[in-house]
């Protein structure tokens, strides 16, 4: 690590960050076809109220630099509507003198930024090749140098006790970074921290699919020099994706599928202003075989979608992979194939005579 002052306490007060990335407000989440109306806004606007309970937390806190990742938007997919959207939020911060420290990606990179669209004086913006920190003083505490993994220490700060943080959109698994005290790491779209803390990646503020069905947020980060970074992870998700199994087997009624999938639905956690669905069925055996059929399959997922609670929504119904046919031949089936292809070249053959 760099070098810092030799008493421990000389930098005051821990500095307070809280960490994001990914905002992807450019990406929609997963099509959810049969959406009733209730739950339509809630889903549409998730991205974006995900962003503003991220900085509403922000401001709650108290932090003193929100530090972001990269993966914010690609201004070309959203429209006016994303880069003001962002501009908006940065302001709020602004007004709750909170600086940003925004380490652009590859789609949010400075190039790609609407000329016309100007960003509050609390936000600087450095890109992942930027070879000059941006250096933050605040009040009661060590000056925070942030930047990327090329960047230089100030030359007045290499004897003076500061916090280092390296931030790396688009971040490998692996980052090797000595130098830092905290690595602010992107591109994930769950939450992963590394050892120790010293290295992590707080996921997307809003999940998108059933693939992303762990909460979602930030990480509020205190740092002081020589100290180990504390980490708290905040949630931010507006919608949530849950996914619920329902074991089959030979012995399985089909009339008792849907007692089964209501109790299943019951346990859900509702921690969110939506929560989506999807129901798998594990095994085998006469129930899952006529659920196979697209009118008992629609019939039992109508039923599962007018019992649920008004927040859930079962988005899916998700059947296991049909058996593959046995390599041996079925006599049987050889027959009728036979027949059915005499009974075709029989019809196509003209009548003698005519």
């Amino acid at each position: 690590m760099a070098t810092r002052d030799p008493n421990p306490t000389s930098g005051g007060r821990p500095l307070r960050i809280l960490h994001c990335g990914d905002f992807r407000l450019d990406t929609p989440c997963l099509p959810l076809p049969g959406l009733p109306a209730s739950l339509q806004d809630a889903y549409v606007e998730s991205r974006y109220r995900a962003v503003e309970r991220l900085f509403d937390r922000a401001i709650a806190e108290r932090v003193d630099v929100v530090v972001i990742a990269g993966g914010t938007l690609d201004a070309n997919l959203t429209g006016l509507r994303g880069p003001w959207h962002l501009v908006e939020q940065f302001g709020r911060l602004q007004a709750a003198n909170i600086d940003v420290a925004w380490g652009s990606g590859q789609v949010d990179a400075p190039h790609r930024w609407p000329s016309y669209v100007g960003l509050p004086a609390n936000v600087r913006r450095f890109s992942p090749t930027a070879r000059t920190p941006v250096v933050i003083q605040r009040d009661g505490c060590c000056p925070l140098v942030v930047g990327s993994l090329d960047a230089a220490t100030p030359a007045h700060l290499r004897v003076a006790p500061f916090v280092r943080v390296t931030v790396v959109p688009n971040a490998p698994p692996r980052v090797d970074d000595t130098e830092a005290d905290y690595v602010a790491c992107g591109g994930r779209p769950n939450r992963h921290i590394g050892e120790c803390g010293r290295i992590a990646w707080p996921g997307s503020p809003q999940g998108r699919s059933f693939d992303e069905s762990d909460s979602h947020g930030g990480l509020l980060v205190e740092l002081h020099p020589d100290r180990r970074p504390v980490l708290l992870p905040i949630e931010s998700d507006v919608v949530r994706w849950a996914t619920i199994a329902i074991p089959c087997g030979d012995g399985t009624l089909f009339d008792n599928l849907q007692p089964a999938c209501l109790a299943a639905l019951a346990d859900v956690p509702v921690t969110a202003d939506a929560t989506f669905v999807s129901v798998r069925f594990d095994g085998s055996g006469l129930a899952v075989e006529r659920l196979r059929t697209p009118s008992h399959q629609a019939a039992l997922l109508t039923q599962l979608r007018d019992a649920a609670a008004d927040s859930l929504f079962v988005a899916e119904l998700k059947l296991p992979r049909e058996p593959q046919p046995s390599a041996e031949p079925d006599v049987l089936t050889e027959v009728a194939r036979t027949e059915r292809d005499l009974l075709r070249h029989t019809s196509a053959t003209p009548t003698a005579g005519r």
